[in-house]
């Protein structure tokens, strides 16, 4: 890893975590690292050339590289500012049925935002010790992990996240969506947990604070402004599920982000 402006970085048991920046329109040719990589866009956009593809990627997406995987950067008008685990080969080693870690993934995946800013609060706190931070890689590195088949697994409750995904300002009833997805609510409630790991309260402010970081690290409205735009009541309201989530206030979380290069 060779970025312009490293903003934090540490050891998290086997990985390695750093926050960092990239000014505007730099290229970066072809190239590979010894370890795996799993990088989160925060801010800007970036495109990587694989190979056998070009992803494009904005705020939320993310990208798992193998080993040795040749590729190339080139960053947007407005830079980038990332997070990126090092994932050393014998951790992948240890952990081969994992099959899709062993190609390229990728995901634009916004709630991606949340565990990233919790992420970037614990690499700047010095109470936070390695195994609680490699505890959130491991959070991050299970979005590729593969769904195991099991009953909760019905088309019903993928509609209804996806529902949550796509228009999560809306207070949807637990009645509406048991419609949408042809479940008795009790099932509904209990097939969601099962799957996702949270209540759908949870998934759905969830999904809020990733779309309110979004706008607090790629734009320069008020905060007040984006509360209200993510579906939360008012501007404490938001800064009180953000802190819960990330134990930083929005302002905070903004400087994080360090001044654009």
């Amino acid at each position: 890893m060779t970025p312009s402006k490293v903003l934090a970085g540490r050891a998290a048991g086997e990985f390695y975590v750093t926050h960092f920046a990239q000014p505007s329109l730099l290229r970066v040719g072809h190239h590979f690292h010894e370890d795996a990589t799993l990088c989160v866009l925060l801010r800007g956009a970036a495109r990587d050339a694989f190979q056998s593809k070009t992803v494009e990627c904005g705020p939320g997406g993310v990208i798992f590289r193998p080993p040795q995987e040749g590729h190339s950067h080139q960053y947007g008008s407005s830079g980038a500012v990332a997070l990126v685990i090092e994932v050393p080969s014998r951790w992948l080693r240890a952990r081969a049925p994992l099959q899709s870690l062993s190609e390229v993934q990728f995901g634009q995946r916004p709630p991606a935002l949340v565990d990233s800013a919790q992420l970037i609060s614990q690499l700047r706190d010095n109470n936070v010790s390695e195994p609680e931070l490699e505890e959130s890689c491991l959070a991050l590195l299970s979005l590729f992990e593969p769904e195991t088949g099991c009953a909760c697994h019905s088309e019903g409750v993928g509609q209804v996240r996806t529902l949550l995904e796509d228009d999560f300002v809306q207070n949807h009833s637990l009645a509406e969506l048991s419609r949408i997805a042809s479940l008795h609510p009790a099932y509904l409630v209990n097939a969601f947990r099962k799957r996702y790991g949270c209540s759908i309260g949870q998934f759905r402010r969830k999904r809020r604070v990733a779309f309110a970081l979004d706008k607090l690290w790629n734009t320069d409205a008020p905060i007040s402004v984006v509360a209200l735009e993510s579906g939360f009541y008012d501007q404490s309201h938001c800064t009180n599920e953000i802190r819960r989530h990330t134990r930083r206030t929005p302002a905070q979380l903004r400087r994080l982000m360090g001044a654009r290069l």
